[in-house]
């Protein structure tokens, strides 16, 4: 599977110069991709939790992810997204707070 997350640079005098998703989106197998764009009002979090609630919905077993640019970028919406779905246990491998290079998502089912 790949993900990857689009973003724009705000240009309000509040958030000015910051970045935030519009797009996100998912291909599980060749052909088979799966959009997300961000609504009117919708706070830009909310955007990946949707898109990273369908992919886990979606991922019935383990699965491998590539993150186009995770170790740089994306890592910071993926993990602030995580943060708001408490049902979901993460581990992050990485260096520092700014270099992730995995992360691993969790939930239990049943008694595992």
């Amino acid at each position: 599977m790949t993900l990857d997350i689009e973003t724009y640079a705000s240009t309000d005098e509040v958030n000015k110069g910051l970045s935030f998703p519009y797009a996100c989106g998912f291909r599980a197998r060749v052909g088979e991709c799966t959009l997300f764009y961000l609504d009117e009002g919708e706070d830009p979090i909310n955007l990946v939790v949707r898109m990273l609630t369908e992919l886990l919905r979606s991922s019935k077993k383990a699965a491998t992810v590539y993150v186009h640019n995770l170790a740089g970028f994306d890592s910071r919406f993926i993990l602030d997204a995580l943060g708001r779905m408490p049902e979901y246990k993460v581990d992050v491998l990485g260096r520092g707070a700014t270099r992730i290079f995995s992360i691993r998502i969790s939930i239990k089912v049943g008694s595992r």
